[in-house]
């Protein structure tokens, strides 16, 4: 109910212009209106409203800017709304049986520089997307479409935002005060909701809270920047976006196929295939959400999916756990494949780094600046052929590595070590790949004046033809 939200949101300390609530049962007494002062707004606040199987939005009566005077009609009016047709209609519709009672909101006005909505995340299903809708004077002129709204769109993962409309009506302080704001009530109502507030003299005001009664449940979109964001970092033009879709649709494909041999299954989620990334304002993210239907299919999935959010870095935890429709003939054949590759996964990763070593030099032997166009084509579509038919082993390998790091945490805790030394711990392991460039360039310049200049020229040369191209934003084609 919305009286019981206001009254929650003025207990802990925000911001909410002073209201009045007339119970349902004092509808009949008078009103003293000698406790009022300036402009008020009337408003309903129903059992029944805002709920998550029915909103009610629109069908009461509401009245603004009502003066001192009107105050006990506008309230009669307000809660004689409850027999009104439309009211009846929408009864029937949903078959709801209830006795409908409510109570009715007296609140001061704010006479607002602008007004507006905050849904703490966007009502089409991007569950980490915060989606500010303003204009300027009185909320009810955006309700009724009478005026331009610019609507902010922010990025929850990484605190990025966008707008679209004609003017931007927010400075950045407010931008963050108002996600600030929505951060806190989340911790209080949950964290789908609708919030709609009032500016004034850059004050903001909280006019009421309630669930997102229009959000897409069933197809649900996170976006996580996590560890992509390492090798796309900041903007990506659309020709590294289109080859990172088809390179990461394609390599799950494999992988998926590798792991169940089953192409109806593959067939099945291949929509979850080509949308394992995506783009937003040219940035590149994982869709996590796409991530979580196909780690479903694998066995202990419930457990291997906070391995997997702690190993690569997921900020938002929040995931769909229901479980995927599958024949336990196809779960028996999926677990069997599972194990297997886990099993050889060591082997099959060192017959790829051969198979990598022999396709590097066969560009290094066949690469020039003078190629012609369709030369350079021929080279590209060659070299893809033989690497992609593979490549969906290092996926494995991945998973092999978060499972026996996230079993190796366990062991650790079970010996009461704490999550820094734990940390501390594994990241001291010697021989990684992803450290040697590190380490080598730290041994290129200890070295520089201890060795003579051929034979630093020669460490030199080895360094950049090991790791000439691990630069930032490597990956990008543009």
């Amino acid at each position: 109910m919305k009286a019981e939200n206001l009254k929650k949101l003025k207990d802990n300390g925000f911001n909410v212009p002073d209201f009045k609530i007339i119970k349902w049962e004092d509808k009949d007494k008078e009103i003293d209106i000698s406790k009022f002062n300036g402009k008020y707004a009337i408003r309903s606040s129903c059992i029944l409203e805002d709920s998550i199987s029915s909103s009610f939005a629109g069908q009461f009566d509401t009245y603004l800017n009502v003066s001192k005077e009107d105050i006990p009609n506008k309230v009669r009016d307000c809660f004689n709304s409850i027999n009104n047709k439309n009211v009846i209609d929408y009864l029937k519709k949903k078959n709801i049986k209830d006795e409908l009672t409510m109570d009715v909101i007296i609140q001061e006005m704010v006479d607002s520089d602008y007004s507006g909505v905050l849904f703490t995340s966007n009502p089409k299903g991007l569950i980490n997307e915060s989606v500010i809708v303003v204009g300027k004077g009185l909320g009810s002129n955006i309700v009724e479409d009478k005026i331009d709204v610019c609507t902010y769109y922010y990025n929850l993962t990484d605190n990025i935002y966008y707008y679209e409309g004609k003017d931007n009506y927010l400075r950045d302080e407010l931008i963050d005060e108002l996600i600030n704001i929505s951060n806190k009530i989340k911790d209080i109502f949950g964290e789908l909701l609708d919030i709609e507030f009032a500016i004034k003299d850059n004050n903001i005001y909280i006019l009421q809270v309630r669930p997102i009664t229009t959000l897409d449940t069933s197809n649900l979109v996170i976006l996580d920047n996590s560890n992509i964001v390492e090798s796309y970092p900041n903007i990506s033009l659309p020709l590294t976006i289109s080859f990172v879709e088809f390179l990461y649709s394609n390599v799950f494909k494999k992988e998926a196929y590798r792991l169940s041999k089953n192409k109806r299954l593959v067939e099945e989620n291949n929509n979850n295939f080509k949308n394992m990334v995506g783009s937003v304002n040219g940035r590149i993210y994982y869709k996590i959400s796409n991530w979580y239907t196909l780690i479903k299919f694998l066995p202990f999935s419930n457990k291997i999916i906070p391995i997997w959010q702690d190993m690569l870095g997921v900020k938002n935890k929040n995931f769909d756990n229901s479980k995927v429709k599958m024949s336990l003939l196809d779960k028996i054949k999926i677990y069997i494949n599972t194990f297997y590759e886990l099993v050889t996964v060591s082997k099959k990763m060192n017959k790829l780094n051969e198979k990598f070593n022999q396709v590097n030099s066969y560009f290094n032997n066949h690469f020039n600046d003078k190629l012609e166009t369709d030369e350079i084509i021929k080279l590209y579509k060659k070299i893809k052929n033989e690497l992609l038919e593979d490549w969906d082993i290092t996926l494995v390998n991945d998973l092999y590595s978060f499972i026996y790091t996230g079993i190796l945490k366990k062991r650790l805790k079970s010996k009461k070590m704490s999550d820094e030394k734990i940390n501390d711990y594994i990241s001291g392991i010697s021989n990684l790949e992803s450290l040697k460039p590190i380490k080598s360039i730290i041994s290129l310049a200890y070295n520089k004046d201890k060795v003579s200049d051929e034979e630093f020229n020669n460490m030199y040369i080895d360094y950049i033809n090991l790791y000439g191209d691990r630069n930032l934003e490597e990956l990008k084609l543009e």
